[in-house]
């Protein structure tokens, strides 16, 4: 357990130091509240880089450096449409997907007790819901489910 002091200006050169309790735990930062204490973990929490990798896609001159950008992975979840000169189009929801344990039902609270609910890996790029070139000859993202950005057989 840690301590955190935060200084907040009342008014003027008033101000007031207040101390809280901070709790960590293996998945992440630990919630306490009246009825229950939460550990939290997220795909991207110690995440940093996302200018990089806007940076990186706005830059990319061809499909395969956009797809090289795309593989930076800093935006956790983000629907991304992709469009070139060349007639290519491509969507990709790009997000950082957790491997879990199937032996969990993920819809619930899995148990903090256990090392096999801390997952660590992600699902990797490839594996994500994408299209490439559909005979429909477009894509669509409207944050809408990442499976249906086309008509037809994609």
């Amino acid at each position: 357990m840690d301590e955190a002091h935060l200084s907040v200006k009342v008014l003027g050169r008033i101000e007031w130091t207040f101390t809280r309790e901070v709790l960590w735990s293996v998945y992440g930062p630990v919630l306490h509240i009246p009825t229950d204490t939460y550990a939290v973990r997220y795909a991207g929490m110690d995440e940093v880089g996302y200018y990089e990798h806007l940076y990186r896609m706005n830059k990319a001159r061809t499909f395969g450096e956009w797809l090289d950008a795309m593989q930076y992975r800093a935006l956790t979840m983000f629907n991304t449409v992709y469009a070139d000169y060349e007639g290519n189009i491509f969507s990709l929801y790009n997000a950082r997907v957790p491997v879990r344990s199937p032996e969990y039902d993920w819809q619930n609270d899995p148990p903090g007790t256990t090392s096999a609910t801390l997952w660590q890996e992600e699902v990797p790029c490839e594996a994500l819901p994408q299209v490439l070139d559909p005979s429909s000859g477009f894509v669509q993202s409207t944050n809408a489910t990442p499976f249906r950005t086309t008509v037809g057989d994609a």
